[in-house]
């Protein structure tokens, strides 16, 4: 099969004992049913030891309560690993932060941003996004039913013309715009399709100059196919995606995105939810005080928007094919702006309360955050519910 990963797929290497950020806390850890009868055939104490990490579960998974797994040695290591070797483990342990996705036609390679590590590893990529091809043996089973190649040929013409303009942006205001022609061409694409007309993605361009080496530093003209209208904000009227307005990122912090429940799972993202509340209401109270403080912290920080927009290209490239088989085009891409938008928010936050801020601090902030945003469906759901309330929808 085609396979292709993130250049820097094969030199990931786990940071084991040493890992600021453990992939053995915080979350269930499933097991499926081969690896459910594999661990019944063991014997005495660890057969003892297995079952009980697994009743509360009837045996889908280890550490139910998301505290740390009970085989997670005071070293940082795994006990399982160490006594009876890396392939006894479960299937999710041994491929964590490896990323798959087989849409039949060729498959899909990435380091997951919820690993500290694979942050790591991005941060050194941001400039260089690119995928190596070669012929190998998948790694999973198929993730689609569509078997439309077709159809994704075309989607990747259209990612590829997202990262090329994403790749451009310099600044807040021009990846600001790079946004709202990347929303406008998926509601655009959402609307064709239901319609029945298929050969939009292969016929339209995201935007008009996206093969151009031209950076988008022009205003967008409002009289230009009403570009990002359906996205204006109802409270501001403005048309600003990044950063998203004051009122906007209030609604999606009172989201389930936050629980009590982080202070045990992840300590390091309750912290940063909690200042809002604690030290900063007064941050996110106005427009003008939240349009003061992103601005000061771009200043004090100018690498944030190049951050932010590898992270949100990032977020294409892992999960922009979703639409291959939902076709919902303009979900996809605004719940990566959502994202963005908060993992940024969380930058500044950090940078308030610290009075500094570092690479060190991002990639932090975008390990912790990565795991509770994009493992809970209920979350994404009410998280996009509440983003796409605030605009107008035609």
């Amino acid at each position: 099969m085609l396979i292709k990963e993130i250049s820097y797929h094969k030199n990931f290497k786990c940071l084991e004992g040493a890992c600021p950020h453990t992939c053995c806390h915080g979350w269930i850890i499933p097991v499926d049913e081969d690896e459910f009868e594999r661990y019944m055939q063991e014997k005495g104490l660890l057969k003892l030891r297995l079952v009980l990490a697994m009743l509360f579960r009837n045996g889908t998974g280890f550490n139910v309560r998301c505290g740390s797994c009970t085989f997670h040695t005071k070293e940082g290591l795994c006990e399982l690993q160490l006594k009876k070797g890396h392939e006894f483990l479960p299937g999710a342990c041994q491929e964590y932060p490896r990323f798959y996705r087989n849409y039949g036609f060729f498959e899909e390679r990435y380091l997951d941003l919820s690993c500290i590590q694979a942050v790591r590893m991005f941060f050194d990529h941001m400039d260089d996004l690119t995928l190596t091809e070669y012929e190998g043996k998948e790694g999973s089973g198929k993730c689609t039913t569509n078997d439309d190649g077709d159809y994704l040929k075309a989607l990747g013409k259209c990612r590829d013309e997202m990262l090329s303009l994403l790749k451009k942006c310099h600044g807040a205001k021009e990846l600001n715009e790079a946004l709202i022609y990347i929303t406008d061409h998926a509601k655009r694409a959402q609307g064709a399709f239901v319609l029945g007309d298929t050969d939009f993605l292969t016929r339209e361009s995201v935007a008009p100059d996206v093969s151009d080496a031209v950076s988008l530093n022009k205003e967008i003209d409002p009289m230009e196919r009403n570009i990002g209208d359906h996205l204006s904000d109802k409270a501001t009227g403005r048309k600003r995606l990044f950063p998203l307005s004051a009122e906007v990122l209030r609604d999606i912090l009172d989201t389930g995105l936050y629980s009590p429940r982080l202070r045990m799972t992840n300590p390091t993202l309750h912290e940063l939810f909690t200042l809002p509340l604690k030290k900063y209401r007064s941050l996110m109270r106005s427009e003008d005080s939240w349009e003061t403080a992103w601005d000061d912290f771009v200043k004090e920080y100018p690498k944030a928007v190049k951050i932010c927009s590898a992270y949100y290209s990032y977020y294409l490239l892992q999960y922009y094919f979703s639409s291959f088989e939902d076709y919902s085009f303009l979900r996809h891409v605004n719940m990566g702006i959502i994202q963005m938008n908060m993992v940024f928010l969380l930058m500044c936050l950090k940078e308030r309360s610290k009075g500094s801020f570092s690479d060190e601090d991002a990639m932090e902030i975008m390990a912790c955050y990565n795991r509770r945003a994009y493992f809970n469906e209920d979350v994404k759901d009410e998280m996009y519910d509440t983003f796409m309330s605030h605009f107008f929808i035609s």
